[in-house]
């Protein structure tokens, strides 16, 4: 990934917030939200609504969907959903809270 090992600056928890919340709308949501979507539902102007998705998209986070036209959950999100649910499935420690 291109992104780690980055600092935070001032402005970017609350960019990693909306990235949150916009990976937590198309989990709702399902295939084919789009930017405008974002947007409305979020309040996240639509410039920044945009650069989300693509940074997004670049990272493997979300994925573009040509049917219904818009986003969708990508493979880093199926693999964090792997790996959870592979985890709680072989650990029982993990039903109470973090082992880390």
């Amino acid at each position: 990934m291109s992104t780690r090992g980055h600092g935070l600056d001032g402005r970017q928890p609350q960019a990693v917030l909306s990235a949150l919340a916009v990976l937590r709308l198309v989990a709702d949501l399902g295939p084919g939200v789009s930017a405008k979507d974002v947007h409305t539902v979020l309040g996240i102007a639509p410039a920044t609504a945009y650069t989300l998705l693509n940074l997004l998209v670049s990272e493997g986070y979300l994925a573009r969907t040509v049917q219904p036209p818009g986003f969708a959950l990508g493979p880093e999100c199926e693999d964090l959903i792997a790996a959870a649910t592979n985890r709680r499935n072989h650990d029982p420690s993990t039903e109470s809270g973090h082992t880390w």
